[in-house]
C-alpha cells in the first residue's frame, strides 16, 4: 500500500487529482480516500457565527439529557 498526499480545491463536490499523481494512480481500480477539512472561517456562515458570538438569553436553562432525547413530546 502507498500513500499520497495532496491538498485540492473542491470544484461541484468533485475533488481533482494533481497532476503529477494522475499517472501512479493510473491502472488503480479503487483508492481509499480520507478527507482533512480546512474551514474557511468568512464562508462558514450563521453557526460559525453563531459559535464565537452566541446570543446571551436571560434566565436560560438547557435541556437535561433526558429532555434531549425524550421522544414522547
Amino acid at each position: 500500500m502507498s500513500f499520497i498526499t495532496f491538498k485540492a480545491p473542491i470544484k461541484d463536490g468533485m475533488i481533482e487529482i494533481p497532476a503529477e499523481y494522475k499517472q501512479a494512480l493510473s491502472g488503480t481500480d479503487q483508492v481509499e480516500v480520507t478527507i482533512s477539512t480546512q474551514f474557511n472561517t468568512a464562508k462558514t456562515g450563521l453557526i460559525a457565527k453563531l459559535l464565537k458570538n452566541p446570543i446571551v438569553v436571560d434566565d436560560f436553562v438547557p435541556l437535561s439529557r433526558e429532555e434531549v432525547h425524550d421522544r414522547n413530546r
